[in-house]
């Protein structure tokens, strides 16, 4: 694209002043909005220590070469317009080969591509008509790059997260590779060097790459979470721009290496895990790598559970449940060979199950049920949750410990966990009385994405707890930061949650 500058030279670089034209670069997906993109931050933290907002970067000094020069889109207050940049001109097709692929136990992945993009690129080297030849003369040409990542399709979390290289931090499934923010010169590349329209370029061995989310990757805003756009070096995925939620994620609402843990689908499975995201500010991708190998990691039960022992639960139809059956076997919170997930969760068990998740604690009083031996395996379980106030519901006498548990109830269960908060707006349901004893609980479990109404707007209130049933939730409520914030006790170690 063509457009008339001035030009001065800034200190070695190069200042320009765009004189006339249109706008140009990348067109952000639908969304963006939510992000001021003509008054983005420029980018300026690279550290030798994890730290949000910056890239955490293995090299300290930098001496490479990269754009020369800038334009008006660079503004005097360390803002930059990326909706003002030129790009490289020109539509090359190229013939990708990307795939991925499990190892035979599946317990590792394979990602392999011959480096070429599914999606048109730039002419490079970029020509001396081209425009953006005034700023940036990156003589490359884009070539075939094969590349393999072997990774772990379970990785665990590292105690210390580790520094990132200047070359390739992940593979992307356009088939081509991302790196981090920086430019050889240690700047944020996305501000200052320039790309094509899909926002790549070439390094000197003609490996096409990013450093952000190329705009002609599929990222839709859809008011839903964004889907999978590729794997880092450590084998976590990396995400588009889109949160649970369908909001534009920025830097406030990820951790130093540019990720956080909730509920994703992961290989076709539900799973709460950690992942990164893109953003439209630094470091736009991965700012340290979180992850690594199961098998060079200890177990971690929460964040990257082992596949679960239960003889009943298979993982090619039971996914809807399968992340949390293996958080539970895990955990030790069911101890059965056997989940029995379709069958109903009687009160024995549901005090155990929710005993345990909070570290069998120690209870001051007995409770006296003639129904209950004093040497029955729940006994302890079960004077906790009543002097705790997590079981309530029965007479005083009589436990009957094998009676099914409504669904109703285990909510009411799950809500004294956290001490019954209060001022979650009201819900309605179909089949739910205003002033019905667990209103309060169902307003709090639907405020956490805990439950949801059936089709027709009802919530079965009499209807039996299933195990499977019972395990989704608790670990829904073990991931879900924002329900444990404002609890003034101690959190259980149990938490899905960073």
């Amino acid at each position: 694209m063509r457009r008339r500058n001035a030009v001065t030279v800034l200190g070695g670089l190069v200042t320009v002043a765009l004189l006339a034209g249109p706008g140009a670069g990348a067109s952000p997906a639908d969304g963006a909005a939510a992000v001021d993109l003509t008054n983005l931050p420029i980018g300026t933290e690279v550290t030798t220590a994890p730290q949000a907002g910056a890239v955490y970067s293995c090299q300290t000094t930098f001496n490479g070469g990269g754009a020369f020069a800038y334009g008006d889109w660079i503004h005097d207050d360390g803002t930059y317009d990326v909706t003002a940049k030129p790009h490289v001109d020109g539509s090359v097709s190229w013939t990708p080969d990307f795939s991925t692929s499990f190892g035979q136990t599946g317990a590792t992945r394979g990602v392999d591509t011959n480096g070429l993009p599914d999606h048109p690129t730039g002419v490079f080297p970029i020509s001396p008509l081209d425009d953006a030849y005034q700023f940036d003369r990156n003589p490359n040409s884009i070539g075939v790059a094969n590349d393999h990542m072997a990774l772990g399709s379970r990785p665990g979390l590292r105690t210390t997260p580790t520094c990132l290289g200047l070359g390739r931090i992940g593979l992307l499934t356009t088939g081509a590779a991302v790196f981090n923010g920086l430019d050889a010169e240690g700047r944020d590349a996305v501000a200052y060097e320039i790309q094509d329209a899909c926002d790549g370029h070439p390094e000197a061995n003609g490996k096409y790459h990013y450093h952000s989310i190329p705009s002609c990757i599929d990222d839709p805003a859809t008011g839903g979470h964004s889907p999978l756009l590729g794997y880092a070096n450590d084998g976590f995925g990396i995400y588009g721009h889109y949160g649970e939620d369908g909001e534009v994620l920025t830097n406030a609402d990820l951790d130093e290496c540019h990720g956080h843990v909730h509920q994703i689908e992961w290989d076709g499975v539900p799973r709460v895990m950690y992942h990164y995201h893109g953003t439209y500010e630094y470091p736009y991708t991965v700012g340290c790598l979180r992850g690594d190998f199961m098998a060079s990691t200890p177990v971690d039960c929460d964040l990257a559970p082992p596949d679960n022992d239960f003889t009943d639960v298979d993982p090619g139809t039971d996914t809807a449940f399968l992340d949390a059956a293996d958080w539970v076997d895990c955990r030790g919170l069911l101890t059965d060979t056997a989940l029995r997930p379709t069958s109903t969760l009687n009160r024995k068990y549901a005090v155990l199950l929710l005993w345990r998740f909070l570290g069998e604690p120690e209870a001051t009083t007995t409770t006296t049920y003639t129904d209950v031996p004093a040497d029955a395996p729940y006994h302890e379980a079960l004077d906790w949750a009543v002097e705790n106030g997590v079981y309530t519901i029965g007479s005083d006498t009589a436990f009957k410990p094998t009676k099914a548990v409504k669904r109703t109830q285990f909510l009411v269960m799950l809500w004294s966990l956290l001490d019954r908060p209060a001022d979650d707006p009201d819900t309605s349901f179909t089949d739910v009385s205003p002033t019905a004893w667990y209103h309060d609980a169902l307003d709090w479990a639907v405020a956490h994405g805990l439950f949801r109404a059936y089709a027709d707007g009802s919530v079965h209130p009499s209807s039996t707890m299933k195990r499977k049933h019972s395990i989704m939730w608790l670990s829904g409520l073990a991931a879900d930061a924002d329900a444990w914030a404002d609890h003034a006790g101690t959190p259980p170690d149990a938490l899905r949650v960073l």
